[in-house]
């Protein structure tokens, strides 16, 4: 949950496509965690990854640009419980130039 942008989605389980590359959600609204990794509010570096749009219209990150440092993220964690997050900065990247190596 973003509330500052609105988002309020189910977050789904993400693996790598064939090629390495990370997968992405099949539902436009949802969010989804790159299971190779920890879950957000474990320990270490977690990913999470929707879309902004498509064909169809706005995606689950639609409003991600109006996202600014300090606003809070808000997951609900398997088992129960919320891992809150304060953001510090935001990049935008094209999906070809995804800087995987930074993430």
């Amino acid at each position: 949950m973003i509330p500052a942008i609105g988002v309020d989605a189910p977050m789904m389980k993400l693996g790598l496509n064939r090629d390495g590359t990370l997968q992405v959600p099949t539902v436009f609204a949802y969010a989804g965690w790159w299971s190779g990794g920890p879950f957000p509010g474990d320990p270490g570096p977690a990913v999470v990854v929707g879309h902004v749009s498509s064909r169809a219209g706005p995606g689950v990150f639609y409003r991600l640009r109006e996202l600014a440092p300090g606003q809070l993220v808000k997951i609900s964690r398997p088992g129960g419980g919320v891992a809150t997050f304060r953001t510090t900065r935001l990049m935008e990247v094209s999906k070809s130039r995804f800087p995987s190596e930074l993430v």
